[in-house]
């Protein structure tokens, strides 16, 4: 049995580290230096969500690949481990309407090749 198996990507990155040090560095320098205005009350709700749902939704998303065994790549390169006897190229072709998505359907039977080292 082969099994192709692209490097661990999964790794977290450190660039999402930016955001939350810099978000932390003004929280403190709000506590050292305030600064006082007058906001209704819920913009401070508003500001929560503002800046909470985009860390929950990619923490969901990485939750999500890992649990599925994929590595998404920004770049544009998407793999996964899959297993076959043999190494080779291998003709994926689900059938139409197989390959669900928000837009709707696949109408006609759809080809892919999947190349295994």
């Amino acid at each position: 049995m082969i099994v192709a198996v692209s490097p661990d990507s999964r790794k977290f990155p450190f660039p999402p580290a930016i955001p939350i040090v810099a978000l932390f560095l003004s929280w403190i320098i709000g506590r050292l230096w305030p600064i006082e205005a007058n906001w209704p009350t819920w913009t401070q709700w508003a500001g929560l969500i503002l800046f909470t749902v985009p860390f929950l939704f990619a923490i969901w998303a990485i939750i999500t690949f890992r649990r599925n065994f994929t590595v998404v790549d920004p770049r544009g390169q998407v793999t996964t481990i899959v297993t076959t006897p043999v190494a080779g190229s291998y003709l994926n072709s689900p059938p139409a309407g197989a390959l669900q998505i928000d837009h709707g359907n696949n109408a006609t039977p759809a080809e892919a090749i999947l190349t295994v080292i």
